[in-house]
């Protein structure tokens, strides 16, 4: 969701406009959608999307407003976009684990400044990685103890030292490769026990990295509820705004008939659905939830209104207020390739980089 005071912004692929608006160059001009303008900022290989907008300026989805479907969700089966096709959302599920762990400390069960070892106690010996150059000018890798724990705030802003492992220098991603964390079968409580053994890429609190974070935070949700991730979102979240789409794993031919596949040619998203569906089992609080435009929506104006809709309270208006507030102090260093200017607990932009544009909140996943 994106307010702005200037015309609201639209992202089409190429494919999009070829068959659709063949007459319009993509970016910096301006697509009318039921008599609204939207500056196209950018264009990319698509073979289908779903547009939504919404009252005051919020482009958002609501069907209420206005629904704009365009080509198909699999290349395959050639099937329409609809307002009910199902995606992987990826780290858009971050917002929702979040969310849900911020229910927890509304609920005096789980504070900010808990070191993450008071739930996993491996992480109690979890120690930096520092890339030093030996006198015969060859790299080491040496361990260090961190400055402080990584506590809950930590995961929570990204700033743990936990990484992904196509992200940092290289002995991150030689070091993340080597440990096999996706190996077999694994559950959430298993997946943070492996990333508690592996060295954090920097000082806990120093730098703002996009890493597993969210997914040791599942974790810790399900040992302080007794519940799976998906039981305590459902109960919690899901169910009570209506999201009956979303969930991790598909059940039934219908719902996997609503699926949106990734085109053929895309190595990157076809990976992402090999892992996901090797590992029906995790529950991954960082990026494995499946679900729709609508849905979305509903979660998206719970947050707009103050943590509540349609009389289902989730979160207290002071608690929506203090996710949305920056986060990081001036000391620690942001993740300079996305130019993020302020990091929230639940992880949202003021500063939009691939929308330029300030926004009271907005999650650009990456």
């Amino acid at each position: 969701m994106i307010r702005s005071d200037p015309p609201p912004v639209a992202f089409i692929g190429n494919d999009i406009r070829d068959k659709f608006f063949p007459n319009l160059d993509p970016v910096g001009k301006t697509l009318y959608l039921q008599g609204r303008p939207f500056q196209v900022i950018g264009a990319a290989k698509a073979q289908g999307s779903v547009f939504g907008q919404s009252r005051d300026n919020f482009v958002m989805i609501p069907v209420e407003s206005y629904f704009k479907m365009f080509g198909v969700r699999d290349v395959r089966t050639r099937l329409s976009m609809t307002p009910d096709t199902i995606f992987a959302i990826h780290s858009m599920t971050k917002p929702i684990t979040s969310v849900a762990a911020m229910m927890l400390i509304d609920e005096g069960k789980l504070a900010l400044a808990d070191p993450v070892s008071k739930y996993i106690p491996s992480f109690a010996g979890t120690k930096v990685g520092l890339e030093v150059t030996k006198p015969d000018g060859s790299l080491a890798l040496e361990l260090v103890p961190p400055i402080h724990p990584v506590t809950i705030r930590d995961l929570m802003r990204h700033t743990s030292g936990i990484s992904y492992d196509y992200i940092g220098g290289k002995w991150v991603e030689l070091a993340y490769k080597a440990a096999n964390i996706f190996e077999g079968p694994f559950d959430n409580r298993e997946f943070a026990e492996r990333i508690a053994k592996l060295p954090l890429a920097r000082q806990p609190g120093t730098l703002w990295r996009y890493g597993h974070s969210t997914d040791v935070l599942g974790s810790v949700i399900e040992i302080i509820s007794g519940q799976t991730l998906y039981e305590f979102l459902k109960q919690r979240i899901l169910d009570p705004l209506g999201m009956n789409s979303t969930k991790f794993v598909l059940k039934t031919p219908e719902e996997r008939a609503r699926m949106a596949r990734p085109l053929p040619s895309d190595p990157v998203l076809l990976a992402g659905e090999r892992d996901r569906l090797d590992h029906p089992e995790w529950e991954s609080g960082g990026g494995g939830l499946l679900s729709t435009i609508t849905d979305y929506q509903r979660f998206s104006q719970m947050l707009l209104n103050g943590g509540e809709l349609e009389g289902a309270r989730l979160l207290a208006p002071k608690t929506v207020a203090l996710m949305t507030s920056d986060q990081l102090p001036p000391t620690t260093e942001r993740h300079t390739p996305t130019r993020w200017q302020s990091v929230h607990l639940v992880p949202f932009q003021r500063w939009v980089p691939a929308l330029n544009l300030v926004s009271p909140f907005a999650w650009m996943p990456a």
